[in-house]
């Protein structure tokens, strides 16, 4: 696990079955500063993470 910024989202027009009713985030993970080692700074690098805690079930077809 690390501590992260979340910067956008990812909009998908095709998912497998298994990722329906998950949110994709755009991440930027942090570290701390290794020299003061009392901040965050961030890395630089960029991730996509899925969001298992905030997604909901996916609605049956009408």
């Amino acid at each position: 696990m690390f501590v992260a910024q979340v910067t956008g989202s990812v909009v998908a027009t095709q998912k497998t079955a298994t990722m329906t009713g998950h949110k994709m985030l755009v991440v930027e993970p942090y570290r701390l500063d290794e020299k003061t080692r009392d901040r965050l700074v961030p890395t630089g690098r960029t991730f996509v993470a899925g969001s298992l805690c905030s997604s909901r079930k996916a609605r049956a077809p009408a």
